[in-house]
């Protein structure tokens, strides 16, 4: 599965940021990201319950249009995750700035104690 998110990444997205095309659509289309999530969610949620109902597909079968689902519910955690997204409402999120404790972890594992790469990469920054 994490095979396939990489490869669908690598048709959708740009190469520096896998969430891409979640965050352009929202932009292009006045959503948040979560709600983009949402959209497509439910576009492959309504594709499956026609294809419970027994319309015989052309192109995508239900195995796809679950692994799609998976995809996207999986995508959607990683980008809450990556965002450190906290609900703040019904269609209202925000992005918190990370702990410093997160930030020392992020650290530790990323830049190995070179302080102008921590600071050059905005890690050090509050988020959003």
């Amino acid at each position: 599965m994490t095979e396939l998110v990489r490869l669908k990444a690598e048709d959708y997205a740009d190469d520096r940021n896998v969430f891409s095309n979640f965050e352009n659509t929202a932009l292009l289309t006045g959503l948040s990201v979560p709600q983009v999530f949402h959209v497509m969610i439910s576009i492959k949620t309504e594709r499956l319950r026609q294809l419970m109902a027994g319309k015989t597909p052309n192109f995508e079968s239900k195995e796809d249009t679950l692994k799609d689902l998976s995809n996207y519910c999986a995508l959607w955690i990683s980008w809450e995750r990556e965002r450190r997204v906290v609900e703040t409402g019904p269609g209202r999120v925000l992005l918190r700035p990370p702990s410093p404790g997160e930030v020392a972890q992020e650290a530790a594992a990323t830049y190995d104690g070179d302080l102008t790469a921590l600071f050059n990469s905005g890690i050090m920054t509050a988020r959003g």
